[in-house]
């Protein structure tokens, strides 16, 4: 582990291995890109049931920040519909706002809702993530990016995540402003040993991640 402030890289032991760790510090888009078109996905099963309000503070402060915008309102738990389209921030809301809870969730509804919602600079989705049936949601082909909202105490992290890496999306635990900047990603490793080098039983050099992979490793502000 390097401390952040150290903003470098160390080599050292561990459980008799010499190993190497390096620093990667956040780099933050300078370039602003304020969606047009939003789609809101509103996960209405029981367990979303309870006070909003702060969620609603939050889209119209993004709302603010781009005030051309038009939100599409969806809702989904076992079935999914279009209740508005290309409205202002504050009619979205009052229509959110009388959403009743009821039923479980169908996750992988979430790549048929993109598909339809088409086209739209960003999606914004609020679930925890939790589906019925332990079903993982899979991002559509071309896909916008998928900002998923976490601000549950109980939420499936790995499934919301996944969107978040497979679209350029970010994972929104606080306001929702970081959406309108490109996600920092590590994309890549390079080193100095060959491809061959790799496949050497006698060499106990490993790279993680691997620099063969074609990473989307978001880096947060801490690095």
């Amino acid at each position: 582990e390097v401390a952040a402030e150290a903003k470098g890289a160390c080599i050292g032991d561990c459980f008799g291995q010499l190993h190497f760790a390096c620093y990667v510090p956040f780099v933050p888009a300078q370039e602003v890109q304020a969606p047009q078109r939003i789609a809101v996905l509103w996960d209405t099963s029981g367990s979303q049931e309870g006070d909003h309000s702060l969620r609603f503070d939050r889209l119209r402060d993004l709302a603010g920040q781009c005030p051309s915008a038009k939100f599409d309102v969806w809702t989904f738990g076992i079935s999914f519909r279009r209740e508005l389209e290309a409205v202002g921030v504050d009619e979205a809301i009052e229509k959110l706002m009388a959403t009743t809870f009821d039923g479980g969730t169908d996750l992988t509804l979430v790549s048929s809702i993109v598909a339809a919602a088409s086209p739209v600079d960003a999606v914004l989705l609020f679930s925890d993530g939790m589906d019925s049936l332990d079903r993982r949601p899979l991002a559509p082909e071309a896909a916008p990016p998928i900002h998923c909202v976490a601000d549950r105490p109980n939420i499936n992290m790995s499934a919301l995540s996944s969107l978040c890496l497979a679209t350029g999306g970010h994972l929104l635990k606080g306001d929702y402003l970081p959406m309108l900047r490109p996600q920092t990603l590590l994309t890549h490793v390079e080193t100095d040993q060959d491809d061959e080098a790799f496949f050497d039983t006698e060499s106990s050099f490993k790279c993680c991640p691997d620099h063969r992979l074609r990473l989307q490793w978001p880096v947060g502000q801490e690095g």
